[in-house]
């Protein structure tokens, strides 16, 4: 499997210290950062678009059941309808939990365009600018990992 075929995977996954791993190793090796970047965002974009439209059939089919009823209300105390806590939300918790928070866009009536820009922003900011924080980190102490 390609260097580039397996960060893509890994980007899709977002499991971090895989990906550490394999970032540095593609960051020695001098492979195109820009490929790498373009990766990242394919990833993901598809991440968000997929989860995204998962979160709606599942809301579609599930919106009377006791448990999505009580996540949905729990998620709305947690980012505030109405205000910038929408914003706040989808920016901080993409990293933290990425893949579930689009599943619970729909569930909270944040339209996609919303939750595709400002997860991608708090993904791009966050994780992945800690991704690269620690690669060259990693290069800034240790000369020869």
């Amino acid at each position: 499997m390609s260097l580039y075929a397996l960060l893509f995977v890994l980007f899709l996954a977002q499991e971090p210290i895989s990906t550490d791993a394999v970032l540095l190793e593609a960051y020695q090796y001098h492979y195109n950062l820009w490929i790498i970047h373009a990766l990242f965002v394919l990833a993901t974009l598809l991440d968000i678009v997929v989860g995204y439209s998962i979160g709606v059939v599942l809301h579609r089919r599930f919106a009377e059941n006791r448990l999505m009823v009580w996540l949905a209300k729990w998620a709305r105390s947690v980012y505030g309808k109405g205000t910038y806590g929408e914003y706040v939300f989808l920016v901080l918790w993409s990293w933290v939990v990425f893949p579930l928070v689009t599943l619970i866009a729909p569930w909270l009536e944040i339209p996609f365009w919303k939750t595709l820009v400002y997860m991608f922003i708090g993904d791009a900011v966050f994780w992945y600018g800690s991704e690269w924080l620690v690669v060259l980190g990693v290069k800034t102490v240790v000369p020869d990992p």
